[in-house]
């Protein structure tokens, strides 16, 4: 169903404005805008495959998971080079906005979630929903606040993002796309604050993560071991062993984690 330019008659939110949101999936799909400067803000996010985009000269790739802010007046340009699927959301207004085009993380997707659940009350509701929707834009837009990756704290929010990842092959890499730094200023700087390295953050909060999960899930240990972080059950065993010297079963069943 298509929307474009739909505009609620009935009364709205004071400073956001909820305009559209589209599917949009590469290829077979056109580009949906070729080095626009619009006059709304957009957030897109990435269902699957991984998205590539110039947004005034910088380019940035974002990947299954994440999202960009994008706000109004940028000129930008998507030139997709695999298969993705998106979600574009698209509101007006100053309440709240992007401050820069930035990449951010949603490791559990909600935000996916949330745009995915938006796109069906959208159809079902039509004009009716338009209150309904701007209420909803906000809370959703309050709730992300658009965390600033690259400001005076940017390394407190290395430590957010790896508090919130469940990256299977995270490693510092990643971590040079997500904050645009140097994986030596991001590890001399992590560690000068924390006292360990990011990725040995990662691994000791996630093996943490799971001894509390085998003392009180009873999932089978495949399942646990994915929603951790972990590839796969056979690594989850050996990083259990590794560290505690028995198997995920085994603490389950002496409750190593009580």
């Amino acid at each position: 169903m298509s929307k474009d330019h739909w505009r609620k008659q009935s009364a709205t939110i004071p400073g956001v404005c909820f305009r559209a949101i589209w599917r949009i999936t590469y290829p077979p799909a056109t580009i949906h805008h070729v080095d626009e400067v619009h006059s709304w803000h957009e957030l897109i996010y990435v269902i699957n495959g991984e998205y590539s985009v110039r947004v005034n000269n910088t380019e940035h790739v974002v990947r299954a998971g994440d999202f960009i802010g994008i706000p109004k007046g940028c000129s930008h340009h998507p030139f997709p080079e695999n298969h993705c699927s998106l979600w574009v959301l698209q509101w007006e207004g100053e309440r709240v906005s992007p401050p820069a085009p930035q990449v951010v993380p949603d490791p559990q997707r909600r935000v996916g979630d949330v745009i995915a659940w938006m796109w069906e009350v959208w159809l079902d509701l039509e004009e009716r929903g338009g209150v309904f929707l701007d209420a909803q834009l906000l809370a959703l837009l309050e709730s992300l606040s658009f965390p600033d990756l690259h400001g005076k704290d940017w390394i407190r929010n290395v430590k957010t993002y790896l508090v919130n990842c469940r990256h299977p092959y995270l490693d510092m890499k990643e971590l040079e796309r997500v904050f645009q730094k140097s994986s030596r200023q991001i590890a001399r700087k992590f560690k000068s604050q924390y006292g360990c390295t990011p990725i040995q953050f990662y691994r000791d909060l996630r093996a943490e993560r799971a001894l509390r999960a085998l003392r009180s899930q009873s999932g089978p240990i495949s399942t646990l071991s994915a929603d951790l972080g972990y590839s796969n059950a056979a690594a989850f065993t050996r990083d259990m062993k590794t560290r505690f010297h028995l198997t995920p079963s085994e603490i389950r069943c002496r409750g190593l984690g009580n």
